[in-house]
């Protein structure tokens, strides 16, 4: 949530900085793939959560229910983003991102 900013004159400020967003697209596809083979769709989503910088939160105990109790079958292989976008092609879940949040909800949420 800091960085510092060195300039040639020798002066060094502390700044904050947001650990997720755009700016860390470049960090998101260095992320080790996890291996998803058995693992829960819960899993998946705390693992994209860490590798983003946020935060997971679960609309309803619907589809909290429903990310416990789903498993994944083959390894996917791919960054958190494409994670995503691969969970809700194949599941009954949505991720919204929303600032420093993965929100997750069931696509028969309204």
């Amino acid at each position: 949530g800091e960085r510092l900013v060195a300039k040639d004159s020798g002066v060094v400020r502390r700044e904050s900085i947001e650990v997720f967003g755009e700016g860390w697209d470049w960090a998101d596809r260095l992320a080790s793939p996890l291996n998803t083979e058995g693992r829960s769709v819960a899993e998946l989503l705390e693992w994209v959560a860490h590798e983003t910088g946020r935060t997971l939160q679960y609309a309803d105990a619907d589809a909290e229910s429903l990310a416990l109790s789903s498993s994944l079958r083959g390894d996917i292989g791919v960054d958190p983003r494409r994670a995503l976008e691969i969970l809700e092609q194949s599941t009954d879940l949505r991720a919204a991102l929303q600032k420093g949040t993965i929100l997750v909800s069931t696509t028969t949420q309204r």
